[in-house]
């Protein structure tokens, strides 16, 4: 009976374990870019008050994108939660990629409770983005900039 007991618990832990395995993704980027306003900063020295004006988007070789910006990560093969601490508020992030092709990228940057969206569109040929927060039916300014690959 015990031998039993014992072999039930190896046997759960091994599964549990298996779940987990499978469950976690792999995400490795073979490119990546920078977009902001002026020149690119080292990134050690961004700051949380200026991390909005920077995008650092990554691409893995399946095409799918991770981007960095205002201190949350949006990717778009998974969403991504971050709890409410003192500093820095609750999300569940996400990256929806509307349009991809040689010239353009038109990404969104999403909290998924809540309104926030931020519209990211990238010129390949000038090498240039333009970006636009909407919070509901309020449009903010858009932001311009370069960008270049890192």
């Amino acid at each position: 009976m015990q031998t039993i007991k014992v072999f039930c618990r190896v046997l759960l832990f091994m599964l549990s374990w298996l779940l987990t395995l499978t469950s976690a993704h792999s995400f490795t980027y073979v490119d990546k870019m920078w977009c902001g306003e002026g020149q690119r900063p080292a990134l050690l020295s961004v700051t949380g008050v200026e991390d909005y004006l920077h995008y650092y988007i990554h691409i893995d070789e399946y095409g799918q994108i991770l981007v960095h910006n205002d201190g949350y990560q949006y990717a778009s093969f998974d969403k991504l939660r971050y709890y409410q601490i003192f500093v820095q508020n609750a999300a569940l992030t996400h990256l929806e990629i509307l349009t991809r092709s040689d010239d353009t990228m038109h990404l969104v940057l999403k909290d998924l409770e809540s309104d926030y969206t931020k519209h990211l569109v990238i010129n390949f040929n000038s090498m240039t983005y333009i970006s636009r927060v909407v919070r509901g039916e309020k449009k903010y300014s858009s932001q311009t900039g370069t960008c270049e690959f890192i």
